[in-house]
């Protein structure tokens, strides 16, 4: 009878390399292999071996059968060594069974260190160069950028990368919002910070309502402002124009905002209005003492036209004012004075309504205060009421304004989710330049680059290229799929095939590192793939020193109990009142029939006295 051992014998190989192993073990330790079959994982071999022992010749016949498979990520195999001519061979089996294992071992660690060794082509980074570039640590700091983590271990960026800022995209519902940003306003608490966001239909504002509760507690002063809600702060710009510059970017700003892509071009008009309203606003702040320094003072000086105007400012208390006045009417006609006009009341007509004048009456928060103590000022603007954007633009550009033009107690991050829909920034790219060196950053939040492409125009390249870390969440479209699978690049695949004959087959190709279909599935459940614990990732993260990452985002889960408003709730706000209803002009009292009577009665009596002739006296120096 044959003699046979068998044992199981656990390695650290994948199993898609295990094949390419063993057929090297076995022909270095003389077996020849007879059957390869990769898809079930067996492999057969025979060996013969003759032995003389004292003068007697023993023909040993062995054959092995290894069969393999995937065991948590790592190839186990069941080794089985038959000797097929003596019974009493068992021992000999088990030393040619530790002769293969052994050989098994040596001859992987060869292909395992070939693994480490960087590769030619796009690859994701391994966790020895996350750790080696700084980026992996146990705790969370508050100048380092969260990118992600689960609990024990994080995924940061060191202080000097931080300040390069940092681009997410990513639609709606992707996990951007609480990915990203939840996190970092959360953990991030020793940090001022401004904080832009959009709501939806129903007006609420997200970022705002899960984090000002807990920021409040941990001692930061909380500012908010949405031209969609009567809770808001007040914030005049206004305010904050104490020269002619300062004026000219309140200028800049609504025209920009105001002005449709369609209609640019007729520099004239623009031009005019640029003048004309520059005057106005310095003449509303020379009132400022009066209550008038605010454009709903402004809107309201069209009433009687720009004649009408023009006795405002001539007296004005600013002489600038006067003489900008005075240019414009002295080089015009009146004809294109009023359809200058007429352009300014269209791109004032926001200030016409009672909760927009009220909120920007004036300035009810000492914003000058701010460089004292840890704030928070939240910017939210609605997404689907485009109407808001000339308000929602100068108030991100006055935040914009102050914390990169001032000196601040603590340090401030800007945390800009949806920030495009604030309208465009001048030279918002070198803006980043600036405030990275003063240690300012910056996370920009977009759903797709084309929202950056359509409003920043030839600018975008420069916003998307600048920010040191970029974070992708699953797309929606095939367009921007395709952009980020080329940015990821294409690995080099080595296939090292055995054939069922023992044959060894190298094939090379090249593939993307994750292709558009898998880009539009980032993080989908696909029961064809294994799970890894927490989920499967749904961000891919290019850093600044390694080589991209494919992550599992942090979430909502992570922070319940921080974003818990019964916890944190946040902090009382008062309610603007402002009637918004329409008022109707009062109608003239009806006459009574008395009176009018006692009228027709009057006008009768005086019609009769004209009719009749006077008396005249007679005249004795005259002659008839």
């Amino acid at each position: 009878m044959p003699s046979q051992y068998k044992e199981h014998f656990p390695t650290d190989i994948p199993p898609n390399k295990l094949a390419r192993i063993l057929m090297t073990t076995l022909r270095r330790h003389n077996w020849h292999v007879t059957f390869v079959d990769e898809e079930t994982g067996i492999i057969t071999a025979e060996r013969k071996q003759p032995e003389i022992v004292m003068g007697k010749t023993w023909n040993y016949q062995y054959s092995i059968v290894l069969r393999w498979k995937d065991e948590s990520g790592l190839a186990g195999v069941l080794i089985e060594v038959n000797e097929l001519t003596y019974a009493w061979t068992r021992e000999e089996c088990k030393k040619r069974f530790l002769e293969v294992g052994r050989g098994l071992y040596e001859d992987s660690r060869m292909v395992l260190e070939a693994e480490e060794k960087p590769k030619k082509g796009a690859r994701w980074a391994t966790p020895q160069e996350l750790a080696k570039a700084g980026y992996l640590s146990k705790t969370k700091e508050p100048n380092r950028l969260l990118v992600t983590g689960d609990g024990q271990n994080y995924l940061t960026l060191p202080e000097g990368e931080t300040n390069r800022h940092a681009l997410v995209c990513g639609p709606t519902g992707t996990g951007k919002t609480t990915g990203i940003f939840i996190p970092n306003l959360i953990e991030r608490v020793s940090c001022s910070a401004v904080v832009t966001e959009a709501t939806g239909g129903k007006g609420i504002a997200d970022l705002f309502t899960k984090t000002v509760g807990y920021r409040a507690a941990n001692g930061h002063k909380t500012i908010y402002f949405n031209p969609d809600d009567l809770t808001s702060d007040q914030i005049n710009p206004l305010d904050y124009v104490e020269t002619y510059r300062d004026a000219r970017r309140v200028v800049e700003i609504i025209m920009q905002s105001t002005t449709l892509d369609t209609h640019k071009g007729d520099q004239s008009w623009e031009m005019s209005e640029r003048m004309l309203l520059t005057g106005l606003i310095l003449h509303a702040v020379g009132l400022r003492d009066e209550g008038k320094a605010n454009l709903a003072y402004i809107a309201d000086l069209f009433e009687d036209g720009p004649e009408g105007i023009q006795k405002f400012l001539e007296d004005s208390p600013i002489e600038a004012a006067a003489k900008a006045y005075k240019k414009f009417m002295n080089t015009t006609t009146a004809p294109y004075r009023n359809l200058v006009a007429n352009g300014l009341i269209t791109r004032l007509d926001l200030w016409n309504q009672p909760r927009i004048r009220k909120l920007t009456e004036t300035t009810s928060v000492d914003l000058a205060g701010l460089k004292d103590e840890l704030f928070t000022w939240y910017l939210a603007t609605p997404a689907d009421k485009p109407e808001f954007k000339p308000l929602a633009a100068l108030m991100f550009n006055l935040a914009l304004d102050m914390v990169t033009t001032k000196q601040y107690k603590h340090p401030v991050a800007l945390f800009l989710d949806e920030f495009t829909n604030f309208g465009y920034v001048r030279g918002m790219p070198a803006k980043l330049s600036i405030i990275r060196h003063d240690k300012i950053p910056a996370v920009l939040g977009v759903q797709d680059f084309v929202q950056l492409e359509n409003l920043y125009k030839n600018e975008a390249k420069l916003l998307i290229s600048q920010p040191a870390m970029k974070a992708f969440f699953k797309p929606n479209d095939g367009d921007t799929a395709k952009k980020i699978s080329d940015m990821l690049g294409e690995a080099i695949i080595s296939d090292g095939k055995v054939t069922s004959s023992g044959q060894l087959k190298d094939m090379k190709d090249k593939e993307p590192l994750l292709s558009v279909s898998d880009l539009l599935n980032l993080g989908v459940i696909d029961e064809s793939k294994a799970e890894a614990e927490g989920g499967k990732p749904n961000m891919i993260v290019f850093l600044p020193a390694t080589r991209p990452v494919q992550v599992r985002a942090l979430s909502w889960q992570n922070y319940e109990k921080e974003t818990d408003q019964a916890l944190y709730p946040a902090p009382s706000r008062r309610v603007l009142e402002v009637d918004e209803k329409l008022v109707c002009k009062p109608k003239a009292k009806p006459k009574e029939a008395e009176e009018v009577k006692e009228e027709n009665t009057a006008s009768s009596a005086s019609a009769e006295a004209k009719d009749e002739v006077a008396e005249v006296p007679e005249l004795g120096f005259m002659q008839w």
